[in-house]
């Protein structure tokens, strides 16, 4: 799978005429933002040299999803360190075949942004039984004016980043009830990432969505 997808990727490469920032219908990796993630994670090798110099952090990886679903045009948008950034790129470019996004119908080409934590706390990358998923829902998504964000467990703290398309954080805050409601009015139209984290750091999640 992956070697087709390198192939199709440089047969495509140089096709563009033109790539979404949001379209009708946005792509989608199996098993959504989760799946995502989770090959990730799964595939992610922590650099030794970054190890060994403590170096930690969130690395922001640009690409696009091309109208036939591989993975082009990898770049950083926000990087932390050579090594971490190298690394990001190498695992986004194994993702396998994506289900493209739609454009009146059609298959296009569409920018993705997506989060990647180098964390050296407590076994950054455990076997996938071992993960600690916070469990959230967004909506609407896409949104318009406010985004709603539920908690599915009862009685935590939670903080929140909003990350735009180019690395940058726009938005923080903390989120104290299972059920609460963030103004976005003032957001341009694109993709973000809305990255959640309990108090303690030890439950986390990342799940994009789009202001319309």
């Amino acid at each position: 799978m992956i070697g087709s997808q390198e192939q199709a990727t440089k047969d495509s490469a140089l096709n563009y005429t033109e790539v979404f920032t949001t379209t009708e219908e946005m792509p989608s990796f199996p098993g959504g933002d989760p799946g995502l993630f989770k090959f990730i994670y799964d595939n992610i090798k922590y650099p030794e040299l970054a190890k060994k110099n403590n170096i930690q952090g969130k690395v922001i990886v640009r690409f696009c999803v091309t109208d036939k679903g591989t993975v082009d045009h990898v770049a950083i948008v926000r990087g932390v360190d050579p090594s971490l950034d190298e690394e990001a790129i190498r695992v986004v470019k194994m993702l396998p075949l994506w289900k493209p996004g739609k454009q009146g119908g059609k298959p296009v080409n569409v920018w993705y942004s997506a989060p990647i934590i180098f964390s050296l706390k407590d076994n950054p990358y455990p076997k996938s039984s071992d993960k600690k998923d916070l469990s959230c829902k967004i909506y609407p998504n896409p949104a318009h004016d406010h985004i709603n964000i539920r908690i599915e467990d009862q009685d935590i703290k939670v903080r929140f980043q909003i990350i735009n398309a180019g690395g940058q954080i726009v938005a923080t805050g903390q989120l104290n009830e299972s059920i609460e409601q963030i103004d976005i009015s003032e957001l341009t139209n694109g993709i973000y990432i809305l990255n959640l984290t309990t108090a303690e750091n030890l439950r986390s999640s990342a799940q994009q969505f789009i202001k319309n």
